[in-house]
């Protein structure tokens, strides 16, 4: 999905949200980045993380 973000991503900056920074989610995380710096080195990634697994509001506004 990295790879894919990176080609149609119109403004070099794509963005993603975790619902916490643990190894199970990192790999997801890094793995996205990867792909998307291989399709477009100039590319930014942010990553917000909520900090819970149940706070969709958060989740929304990040």
């Amino acid at each position: 999905l990295g790879a894919a973000a990176g080609l149609v991503t119109k403004t070099n900056k794509v963005g993603m949200v975790a619902a916490d920074d643990i190894p199970l989610l990192k790999k997801w995380t890094v793995s996205f980045k990867e792909g998307l710096q291989s399709t477009n080195p100039k590319a930014d990634f942010l990553v917000n993380y909520v900090g819970s697994f149940s706070d969709p509001a958060k989740a929304k506004e990040l």
